[in-house]
């Protein structure tokens, strides 16, 4: 049901004011003029039984012939109905029956009935009643003590009520008009200095969500009612700031790229921006109700988050980088900030989470790192990268935590005419492929491209400088297999300069110094080449590779033989065993004994050939000596500990058991 409007509640009061005045006021007026006609009626009555009673004899007895004659008389008089001369007997001497206002006279029973009346008063004093339903006024007098007796009379004060109505109507609508003219004046002055500044702050309130703002003027009309407009409108001023500023924040939470999530005092979360989903993947719909550590990724545990609600209960502030996981269980990294929001009083109320994905920053940093970490085009790690880790390495081997390290620059022969040939593209191909040698022949290592047609290897292990000579020829063989360009083979050599450390130097400017000089000395090469820092260690370096390349031709050629020294019982002076030892036989050197490549041929792994030839030539000789009817014989062979190394050295022993006819009971290792 509609609630009625301000205005039509002034109407209904004014209306209802007006008619309880013109209905008092009506009353008021009939019953004061009615009390006067009475007044007036009862005076006439007094006047005429006064002025009978006043027809007496001589001798002061009523004059019953005069009364009656004035009785006759009074009949002309329009308000009398009865006049009645009453004896002491209560019977009526003389009656008058007048004439009624309506053109009717008096009922005949009329005179009777006043007479009863009258007759129940006698020796009572003067009497007078009206009777509203007749409007008839009723007196009664006594003549004398001694004749007994009295004078009735009735009046019919008709004539007189429709008198005074007709005057009361007539003030009354006199006295309408003027308060309905004064309510008219008093409802359009309510409605121009109450009504009209109170519609127009409801239609303002109204306009609010619309954002129509217009200042409300008053002419005239209650102080208070000006007062409380002045007040509306600058509250109407302040809340238009006020919803400006809604709406710049409003604007700024659905626009903003940061996500932004709002929770209570609990951390439910009760309001999420648009940034929000588009960074998490949740609705709106889904993480309202819900808790922020739906997005928790579990890389962060209890003691991380304990310190983040510390800091915000002590400062109400945290902020840092945190890993959270997207609804597709994607991990992303962001940075949090959470602040607090209190009331007048200090207690928390909401929480306030602000983030911005990091995945773009950290994918820029890696690229960024990438390129100052890395070669763009070989996608090696560049000279900067090498830097830092031999910087690293120096200070460890410093400080004792690590024995040594080898530092290769290498260097194409040959590049700049390739280029010259076949274009700056096809060099870049080359050093491509290159790049992708260098990591497969060095890999556990690292390989860097320094610039051009330059690269390193940094062997990172504690690496001996025969190690290191290995490694130089395998990146060397790598280096010379050829290069396809435009459906021709070309072949591109290397020469490579080591340094190391601490030998060379114990700073990274003085081993690249003595690895420059290295390479220097190696370009001169006209063939590919490498080269120590040292002459000595690069002769060395090179007899010992040269030692290592015979050796594994000699156990390819059999050129390995084994010689046997006896074990000689002394108590009975017979040979009770034997102990193979092995010799190369070198068909440039002759005779060359075990200390001269035992060493080599352990570092090289080609020991592991080594044994199983001698092995397999003492169970030969050993089932032979066993043909020719000698007795038994102790065989004994000493085993490497890279053979053990190898693993299944006893089913190789049993193999060549298998195939000498020999048993191996009598076998034992050293």
């Amino acid at each position: 049901m509609q609630t009625p409007s301000l205005s039509f509640r002034l109407f209904a009061l004014l209306l209802a004011s007006l008619i309880l005045f013109i209905g008092a006021n009506a009353w008021w007026l009939e019953r004061s003029e009615t009390h006067r006609m009475l007044l007036a009626a009862k005076a006439k009555a007094a006047f005429l039984l006064e002025a009978l009673q006043k027809h007496r004899l001589s001798d002061g007895r009523i004059d019953a012939n005069g009364i009656m004659q004035e009785i006759q008389v009074s009949k002309a008089d329009p308000e009398l109905v009865a006049l009645v001369l009453v004896d002491a007997t209560g019977q009526a001497r003389a009656a008058s029956r007048g004439e009624r206002r309506d053109g009717q006279t008096a009922p005949g029973d009329f005179s009777l009935t006043l007479a009863n009346w009258g007759a129940s008063r006698h020796g009572l004093g003067p009497q007078q009643e009206f009777d509203a339903a007749t409007h008839t006024l009723v007196a009664w007098t006594p003549l004398s003590v001694t004749e007994g007796g009295g004078l009735f009379l009735a009046l019919d004060v008709s004539a007189r009520q429709q008198a005074v109505w007709q005057q009361v109507a007539g003030q009354l609508l006199r006295e309408t008009s003027i308060a309905a003219f004064c309510l008219i004046l008093l409802f359009a002055l309510l409605a121009r200095w109450v009504v009209a500044p109170l519609g127009s702050i409801r239609r303002q309130v109204e306009n609010f969500p619309a954002g129509e703002f217009r200042r409300i003027e008053v002419h005239g009309g209650a102080r208070e009612i000006a007062e409380a407009v002045e007040v509306f409108n600058a509250l109407q001023t302040e809340w238009n700031a006020l919803r400006q500023r809604m709406l710049h924040a409003t604007l700024a939470f659905e626009a903003s790229r940061e996500g932004i999530t709002i929770t209570d005092a609990a951390g439910r979360i009760e309001q999420v921006n648009p940034a929000f989903t588009a960074i998490t993947g949740y609705s709106a719909e889904e993480a309202v109700g819900q808790t922020p550590r739906i997005l928790q990724s579990g890389r962060q545990g209890p003691e991380f988050y304990a310190a983040m609600w510390r800091s915000i209960a002590e400062q109400g502030f945290w902020a840092g980088e945190i890993w959270n996981r997207r609804k597709n269980g994607q991990l992303w990294p962001e940075w949090l900030s959470i602040s607090a929001a209190c009331d007048e009083h200090g207690a928390v109320t909401h929480y306030v989470g602000v983030f911005t994905d990091l995945s773009e920053i950290k994918a820029a940093e890696s690229r960024a790192e990438a390129l100052a970490w890395n070669s763009a085009l070989v996608g090696l790690p560049n000279r900067t990268f090498l830097l830092a880790r031999l910087k690293e390495a120096v200070a460890l081997v410093g400080n004792g935590e690590r024995r040594g390290f080898a530092l290769l620059l290498i260097n194409l022969h040959g590049f700049q005419r390739l280029n010259a040939s076949f274009g700056i593209e096809a060099g870049d191909v080359v050093l491509v492929e290159t790049a992708r040698r260098l990591q497969a022949a060095t890999e556990g290592h690292l390989t860097c491209h320094m610039e051009g047609d330059e690269f390193a290897v940094f062997l990172n292990s504690d690496i001996s400088q025969e190690e290191a000579a290995r490694f130089a020829s395998t990146v060397l063989h790598a280096l010379e297999q050829p290069h396809v360009i435009e459906d021709r083979p070309v072949v591109l050599g290397a020469a490579i300069g080591i340094a190391l450390c601490p030998g060379d130097g114990s700073s990274v400017s003085s081993l690249l110094r003595q690895a420059d000089s290295a390479l220097e000395a190696a370009r001169r090469e006209t063939d590919s080449q490498y080269r120590f820092a040292s002459s000595e260690l690069t002769e060395r370096a090179r007899a010992r590779l040269d030692l290592e390349n015979r050796l594994r031709q000699a156990l390819a050629g059999n050129e390995m033989c084994v010689f046997f020294q006896s074990q000689i019982e002394v108590r009975h002076g017979r040979v009770i065993g034997a102990e193979a030892l092995v010799r190369w036989r070198d068909p440039l050197h002759g005779l060359v004994p075990p200390d001269r490549f035992i060493q080599v041929a352990e570092d090289s792994g080609l020991i592991v050939e080594l044994g199983r030839q001698v092995l397999f030539e003492t169970c030969r000789q050993g089932a032979a000596w066993r043909a020719a009817g000698l007795p038994p014989l102790k065989l004994a062979v000493n085993v490497a500990a890279r053979q053990w190394a190898a693993g299944n050295l006893v089913a190789r022993w049993r193999q060549l058991w298998r195939r000498t006819a020999i048993r191996g009971a009598g076998w034992c290792s050293n």
